[in-house]
């Protein structure tokens, strides 16, 4: 059986184990900035705002600057793989995972970075929780998620609105924000 895949401009041998030279950057972050997450929900961020939107969570939590590196480039992946949902993620096993930490490997030696530590990759894996309670409830409108417990300087509203500005968020979640106090993360 064949896992050979076009990835941009690159022919990728196998999927499931890509190479530094697999990895086209160019088609890497012009993917990612039109990738809407949540299946492709029109008002959902693209992979791309969401990583913004996890850094900038990070860099507001006084996280490490790795840690804020990871947090804004953990789902690079996405590209490749696309944004698969986490009910889907869960069914299909730890196959998936590994395979995108694969990914990882390969674009992280394409960028010519160092991987992240289990310790980031433990703390971004909160701000991340974080940042889809944030887009689920401020874009979706749907109800928060996760409950929050270390306090950000800036309310949901503003990071989001600074991102992607003020016609994406929700009206509805923005009139429920207004006076709520500042955002605070797992």
């Amino acid at each position: 059986m064949s896992f050979e895949c076009l990835s941009g401009d690159r022919m990728v041998a196998d999927i499931r184990n890509p190479k530094p030279f697999d990895v086209d950057i160019d088609f890497m972050f012009s993917r990612l900035r039109s990738l809407r997450r949540f299946s492709g929900h029109p008002r959902a961020l693209t992979v791309l705002e969401h990583l913004r939107l996890c850094g900038r969570l990070a860099q507001h939590s006084g996280l490490t600057e790795s840690a804020v590196i990871w947090a804004g480039s953990h789902d690079l992946h996405e590209y490749a793989l696309g944004d698969i949902v986490g009910p889907l993620k869960h069914a299909l096993g730890d196959e998936v995972m590994h395979i995108e930490r694969r990914w990882d490997a390969a674009i992280y030696a394409a960028l010519d970075e160092p991987m992240p530590s289990e310790e980031d990759r433990a703390v971004v894996a909160a701000i991340d929780r974080a940042a889809l309670s944030i887009e689920w409830h401020m874009c979706l409108d749907r109800a928060e998620v996760f409950e929050w417990s270390q306090p950000v300087s800036l309310s949901a509203v503003d990071i989001l609105v600074e991102l992607i500005g003020a016609d994406r968020v929700s009206p509805v979640a923005r009139e429920r924000a207004s006076g709520r106090p500042a955002l605070s993360l797992v």
